[in-house]
């Protein structure tokens, strides 16, 4: 057998080798971790950034009320404009009919009154 004194130094050269090998895998595994985490950040901002670019594309909820306020009466005066006018239309036919009705009668009346 040997010294045990002389195979100590070679046993803590390997206990050390050991030890800078595990700290080094140690050291790899939480560079990649930073690495995917980083990744994962990236992304997350990315998208984070699209929902502000589409928040900021629509409309708020006043100028909507308010623009929506604008459309009905501009609507609510074509409709009193458009029945005001189905209603002038309406009597212009009754006025247009009676006065028919009348020159017809006329007409009829003057041709019996010519025949007889």
């Amino acid at each position: 057998m040997g010294d045990p004194i002389e195979h100590q130094p070679t046993a803590i050269e390997r206990l050390r080798r050991e030890v800078d090998l595990q700290f080094d895998l140690r050291d790899r595994a939480v560079t990649i971790a930073h690495r995917n985490i980083d990744k994962r950040l990236d992304a997350m901002n990315e998208f984070r950034a699209a929902l502000n670019d589409q928040a900021r594309s629509f409309v708020a909820r006043s100028e909507l009320d308010l623009r929506m306020e604008n459309v009905n009466t501009r609507l609510s005066a074509t409709e009193k404009f458009q029945n005001n006018l189905q209603g002038r239309i309406a009597v212009w036919g009754v006025v247009g009919g009676l006065i028919g009705s009348v020159v017809v009668s006329v007409v009829v009346f003057l041709i019996l009154r010519v025949l007889r």
